[in-house]
Parts: structure tokens; sequence; C-alpha cells
């Protein structure tokens, strides 16, 4: 079971996020996302966005940025890159506005291999609502793979960033 181990809010300008959106019907035989991640990798779609934006830096952190749709019943799950707001969007790309405000972040520790870790924004939200952050309906969470946290120990245990924009 996944444990927070850090939780901090912080500013964010405005930018936009960059990538390509899905809906559960592009989930995987095991209900995840995992089959497009590997799709990402194999195709070097970050590549892309960055190859599109020479000036952007990365330190290879990448995103996938979910809120429910309108009527509850599906999700739209993007994979990419949070850019700045006037950065290039490439062909076959979309990119949404993504307001000035504040970040919640959660730092989950947990199993990689038992995905234990994934979709934890309910644990995130009781967590930055004790500390007073204000979380408003149809609010995009993000889960937020930094390569440094992002890296299994000897037990397969990895930090995922877990983030809420309020």
């Amino acid at each position: 079971m996944a444990e927070v181990i850090k939780t901090y809010i912080e500013k964010v300008p405005a930018q936009q996020f960059i990538g390509i959106s899905y809906s559960s019907k592009d989930r995987d035989e095991k209900l995840t996302f995992g089959a497009k991640w590997t799709e990402w990798m194999e195709k070097g779609y970050f590549d892309t966005i960055l190859k599109a934006n020479p000036d952007m830096a990365s330190d290879g952190t990448t995103y996938a940025c979910m809120r429910m749709t309108d009527n509850g019943n599906d999700i739209d799950y993007r994979i990419g890159l949070v850019a700045p707001e006037d950065a290039q969007v490439p062909e076959g790309f979309s990119s949404i506005d993504l307001p000035a405000g504040e970040l919640g972040v959660c730092w989950f520790r947990g199993n990689s291999q038992k995905n234990d870790i994934y979709l934890e924004q309910d644990k995130c939200a009781k967590a930055l609502t004790d500390k007073g952050f204000t979380i408003h309906p149809g609010s995009f969470f993000f889960e937020r793979y930094v390569p440094e946290r992002f890296t299994e120990d000897q037990n397969e245990n990895v930090i995922l960033d877990v983030c809420l924009l309020s």
C-alpha cells in the first residue's frame, strides 16, 4: 500500500499541457494506460514536443494529466509535458491551458510492480485539504514522473508525485 511521505503547496504560473488525450476505451487489459505509455516511449513523442520547442528545458519529467469528463462516466487522460504558455504544439498533439494558481503536491512511495501508487488523488486530496488547500470540482490532477524519484529501490518501490491544481 502506498504511503504519503511528503505534502506541500507551491505557486505555479499559467502554463499549458501538451500531449495526447485518451479515454477509458484506450485502457489495456489491466485497465491501465500502460500500453499508451509504452507507445510514447517507443515512438519518441516526448522528444517530438521538445524538438518543436528547442528553448524548453527538460529534466526528463513526464506527466499524466487527468480529470473526469462532464458526465462523470469517463476520464480525460492525457500523457505529455507541462510547457510555457507560448510553447508550440506539434501536429498530432493538443494542448490545454493551465491557469496560474496553487499546485498541491503529494509524494507517494509504493510498489511499482503492484500498481499501488496510481490514481491516489483521493489520498492526496485529503492530505492537502488537511493543510488548507482548496480543491475545485473538475480540477485537473497530475501524476508527475520525476526520474530521480520514480526509480525503483531494492524493494521495487518508487516515489510518484500526485498533484492537484487549484
